[in-house]
């Protein structure tokens, strides 16, 4: 019973506590996405029935360490605990669907709110309800079964379950096989189901193999689990499972090792930040005011909020303002924001960007769902790979990252002046600045603003701040206006993916882990 509890545990803490899963159900009451609907209905019913039936094969074992799963005096609780278990999971949702129309934000928002969903959540409920309840009078005969669960044989072995028992478990296991398979092959495939259908999948997964460790743990009297987290951690330990290198050049995995001919060692821009800036305001054309701007953190919100106001600055200047933007400084969804600005500038010196542009392609760049392909692997190949003593899978960090690569490149394919750009060709492919190296945006040469992206160095505390200048006031000199912080000349190479520069300053709670950064003159 400890798995289905813990799983109705953490759903109700997610329904109620935790802003993005309410957000998360906001998406999923105005989406227009009828599939992203039907999948989390469809697992909610897969999670409630998967709850339900662990935690009744769990009450038909006997095994001695555990002599309270065969007391008699708990027959009514073994009766109707797992039908109230299962039937939890539509419930809550239909409880965090219903919180959610009622959200101050959908007041304003253009798509309308989708009362039938909490509604059919409840229907999901009633019916997983009437199913645990009369099945063995309408199935009984078919199957096998006792009129009531107290008639059910004792077991103590797996091989003991009648055959309709261990063929759910055989066919949740393949399934479990499968999704995995397909999230290391065919990467984002699972979450067009939805992200909250993709959680609901993962936690129906874990219910099932978690529940038949315990159990097996119980039997053998073998802490199982807490050997698999004992190794898990021993592994991470000596570093054979680390598959979240920071990527050093396009091409390069998270999971690989950098090759020493693929650095660029030389920085972004080869002169000092005090040398650049005078270079920078000595025109022509005469630029004051100069803009330094700043963007603080909180997920793809702060990156939304950051790419909006500068857009609408640049467009409402008629493109004056970024040509007085002389740097920014951001960090988390800050630094997403700011990069999505300066590779917009770098759009239009190329030409290929248009003011007209900005808008749909803002609109269509943060409609992109991010968060499901890196939730896919978060769960599925990148928790196996904890188990693994060789890094193998790309990690949820560089998924992300293909997840902004990609997103750009969409909004910028399909800019509404995508066919009417005259035909010369521009001097960078501005459609993949994402997943090029950030030394590709031009910050030197065609005054995009210079990106100074901060983080943190996990052992030590010290602020890291990913800047593109060989140094800030000259060679050995810039201990005293530092602060104690990091610089990235030795560790950030100038062909990094700028998705992987963004990300190294933008490595959000949960959802990304902490990135392996080599020194480069260590390589």
């Amino acid at each position: 019973m400890r798995i289905p509890l813990l799983i109705i545990l953490i759903t109700v803490v997610l329904t109620f506590w935790v802003d993005q899963i309410r957000e998360l159900f906001l998406l999923l009451t105005t989406t227009t996405h009828v599939w992203h609907q039907v999948g989390t209905l469809v697992m909610a019913g897969a999670l409630g029935f998967a709850v339900w039936h662990t935690a009744r094969t769990v009450y038909r074992f006997d095994i001695p360490s555990i002599p309270s799963l065969a007391n008699p005096k708990a027959e009514v609780l073994r009766k109707w605990a797992p039908r109230y278990l299962g039937a939890a999971v539509a419930l809550l949702m239909a409880v965090g669907s219903l919180t959610a129309l009622f959200d101050k934000s959908l007041k304003n928002a253009e798509e309308e709110p989708q009362f039938w969903m909490p509604v059919l959540f409840i229907v999901e409920t009633v019916a997983l309800l009437v199913f645990v309840i009369l099945r063995r009078e309408l199935f009984g005969g078919v199957f096998g079964l006792s009129k009531t669960p107290a008639g059910d044989p004792r077991v103590s072995h797996w091989s003991q379950l009648p055959r309709s028992v261990r063929m759910v478990y055989a066919v949740i296991v393949f399934a479990n096989v499968l999704a995995l398979v397909l999230a290391a092959e065919v990467p984002g495939f699972l979450s067009h189901m939805g992200t909250l259908a993709l959680a609901l999948m993962c936690a129906c997964f874990l219910t099932i193999t978690g529940t038949y460790l315990t159990i097996q743990a119980a039997r053998w009297q073998f802490p199982l689990l807490s050997a698999l987290f004992a190794l898990a951690v021993v592994l991470q330990f000596f570093g054979v499972t680390d598959n979240h290198r920071v990527r050093l050049y396009e091409g390069m995995h998270s999971f690989s090792s950098p090759n020493e001919g693929s650095i660029d060692r030389e920085p972004v821009i080869s002169t000092s930040l005090v040398d650049y800036t005078k270079k920078w305001s000595a025109g022509p054309p005469p630029l004051t005011p100069v803009y330094l701007v700043s963007s603080e953190g909180g997920g793809i919100r702060a990156a939304a909020w950051t790419a909006l106001v500068l857009d609408e600055l640049e467009i409402q200047s008629e493109g004056e303002f970024s040509k007085h933007m002389l740097l920014g400084s951001g960090v988390s969804g800050g630094s997403l924001g700011l990069a999505w600005f300066a590779a917009i500038v770098r759009g239009e010196r190329e030409g290929v960007i248009k003011l007209d542009d900005i808008r749909p392609m803002a609109q269509l760049f943060y409609e992109t769902d991010f968060l499901g392909p890196t939730l896919e692997t978060m769960f599925l190949t990148d928790f196996l790979q904890r188990f693994v003593p060789s890094a193998q899978f790309v990690d949820r960090g560089e998924r992300l990252e293909s997840g902004w690569e990609t997103g750009w490149a969409v909004a910028c394919r399909t800019r509404p002046s995508a066919n009417a750009v005259a035909t010369q060709k521009p001097r960078a492919d501005v459609c993949s600045l994402f997943g090029s190296s950030w030394k590709s945006l031009g910050m030197a040469a065609d005054r995009v603003p210079a990106l100074f992206l901060n983080s943190t160095e996990a052992q030590s505390g010290r602020r890291f701040i990913e800047e593109p200048f060989a140094s800030l006031r000259g060679v050995g000199q810039d201990d005293a206006v530092v602060n104690a912080a990091t610089l990235s000349t030795d560790g950030l190479s100038a062909s990094s993916p700028l998705s992987a520069v963004v990300h190294d300053s933008a490595r959000f709670t949960y959802v990304s882990p902490a990135g392996t950064l080599l020194a480069i003159s260590a390589i």
